[in-house]
């Protein structure tokens, strides 16, 4: 899926990348908008 995304067509290119930690992913995920609520009234 994650291939899908970026455009990879072979899972080695995605190795290449740095790792990053949990905490690292969650405070970049806290930082986008919250699609689920969008076309709700605030």
């Amino acid at each position: 899926m994650a291939r899908d995304i970026v455009g990879h067509e072979r899972a080695a290119v995605s190795r290449n990348y740095t790792p990053i930690d949990a905490e690292t992913k969650r405070t970049a995920l806290d930082k986008l908008p919250d699609v689920t609520a969008l076309g709700e009234p605030p």
